[in-house]
């Protein structure tokens, strides 16, 4: 796919950019990038060269393959370069695992020579990954497809994930197993209980990240005062339009259809832009 200049213009206007450490990039237009179906990321997420990811807010991968785009991540993960997913499935209970007997392209090309007798009963595609909010997976993980990580959690490097993982819990090894709680289940409760990631970041500033109790405590302070304020997206049709550009504030985009054909790169109809969110901020 091709990224079209609207697109291009809306992505760094949202602060959607590759990721490259510390340095600041910025998506090209007309550059050929790989898009996840039905995409859906927020401002300022980023990306890995060359994909855009359904990513939350402050969320990044550092790095990438094409079977990445099947994971959808929320907001403030940390997705570190080499994790892959793997959705692929073979009929283990059947003679034989291969799908020259059962697969579409056999089928297709070769149907003179393939056993449509007894096909196997099973699923060729487990689906993709979900991961909540805040959850850090290192590097080089392999996550069996259908799975989901939850909220708060940590998957060390060179894992393989094979079963869901619980919110806030450290899991490792080969498969992965539980390590240990991350805090405590009553703190654990408690910052899920409070959904930070949906608040304004702006509202955190004054609260300390270092010390749990205090930070909810702190939280639900100013829930009582009235003054947080909560972040959310709702996604709209597709625009067939430019986009205005807005800053970058605290109300969120979510961008969805931002890319082009290869196709429709020498036309000179306006190619659809994105799909843009209509932020909502409201008192909790």
């Amino acid at each position: 796919m091709k990224l079209s200049f609207k697109a291009a213009k809306l992505l760094d206007d949202c602060r959607i950019e590759p990721f490259d450490g510390p340095t600041r990039r910025r998506f090209r237009a007309m550059a050929d990038l790989q898009v996840a179906r039905n995409l859906q990321c927020e401002a300022f997420s980023r990306h890995p060269p060359g994909f855009l990811m359904s990513l939350g807010a402050f969320s990044y991968v550092s790095g990438a393959t094409r079977d990445m785009l099947k994971l959808r991540a929320g907001r403030f993960c940390s997705i570190a370069r080499g994790v892959n997913v793997v959705s692929g499935n073979h009929p283990v209970a059947a003679v034989s695992t291969s799908p020259f007997f059962y697969g579409h392209y056999h089928a297709r090309h070769l149907p003179e020579v393939v056993n449509a007798v007894g096909k196997p009963d099973f699923t060729p595609d487990l689906g993709g990954v979900r991961v909540g909010d805040d959850v850090w997976i290192g590097g080089y993980c392999v996550l069996k497809g259908g799975i989901r990580i939850g909220t708060g959690a940590v998957v060390a490097a060179g894992s393989v994930v094979v079963r869901d993982v619980d919110p806030y819990t450290i899991v490792g090894g080969n498969p992965a197993r539980v390590i240990r709680p991350r805090f405590d289940p009553e703190q654990a409760a408690r910052l899920l209980d409070s959904a930070w990631w949906q608040v304004d970041p702006k509202c955190l500033r004054g609260l300390d990240m270092t010390d749990i109790d205090a930070f909810c405590d702190g939280l639900a302070a100013l829930r009582a005062r009235g003054e947080t304020v909560l972040v959310a997206t709702t996604p709209m049709s597709e625009a067939t339009r430019p986009v205005a550009a807005t800053a970058a504030t605290p109300s969120l985009p979510t961008i969805g259809s931002c890319c082009t054909p290869s196709s429709s790169a020498g036309s000179s109809r306006p190619p659809a832009c994105a799909r843009r969110s209509a932020p909502m901020a409201a008192s909790s």
